[in-house]
């Protein structure tokens, strides 16, 4: 409970609280779908807190994305281990992890701003030991968030830079979470 207050007060700075006479007529139900999407690519740099232990592999990806009302949008991202962690003569590799998340903007397209994500994630970890000593994969499927923070380049509006943290998979015995740096194109 006290690490959802900090997150829910996060996340309710993410909503401009404003009157604006000229949107009259304009309510929760007045959706937007497409009036922008986005692909991105981002690079992780994860972490695999598992028995003690704390491995480092590598992850690239891709996403996209589908605004579905101002500043709330529908984002797929799919990441691919680039490299393994090991530890005390264990190999850990995030082969892949696919999710579907929603995505809360606190600023428009072309300027700073933060994003929570809040969605659903599937990661798939395999584990090799020295020979045959030991070889393990599982999947883990579950409650997945993030934040980041993101800025457009003056002259290339429609680009944004994003530098984050996103947690992939976290319960009492294993915690895949990890720092992202990424850019998005919105048109």
């Amino acid at each position: 409970m006290k690490k959802s207050i900090p997150l829910l007060l996060l996340l309710s700075s993410a909503f401009p609280c404003f009157a604006d006479s000229n949107r009259i007529g304009s309510s929760w139900t007045d959706f937007r779908l497409g009036d922008s999407s986005f692909v991105g690519v981002d690079y992780m740099f994860s972490g695999v807190k598992v028995s003690g232990e704390d491995p480092k592999p590598k992850l690239a990806g891709l996403k996209a994305g589908i605004s579905i009302y101002e500043q709330i949008s529908l984002e797929a991202n799919y990441l691919q281990g680039t490299s393994t962690g090991d530890v005390a003569g264990l190999e850990f590799d995030v082969e892949d992890s696919k999710g579907l998340y929603l995505l809360f903007k606190s600023g428009n397209d072309t300027s700073f701003g933060v994003d929570i994500t809040l969605g659903y994630a599937s990661t798939k970890l395999t584990v090799t030991g020295e020979e045959s000593s030991f070889n393990s994969s599982e999947e883990y499927n579950g409650f997945s968030w993030g934040i980041s923070f993101y800025d457009s380049f003056p002259s290339f509006e429609n680009l944004q830079m994003k530098i984050g943290y996103k947690s992939l998979y976290d319960d009492e015995n294993i915690k895949i979470d990890g720092f992202t740096l990424g850019f998005n194109y919105y048109f």
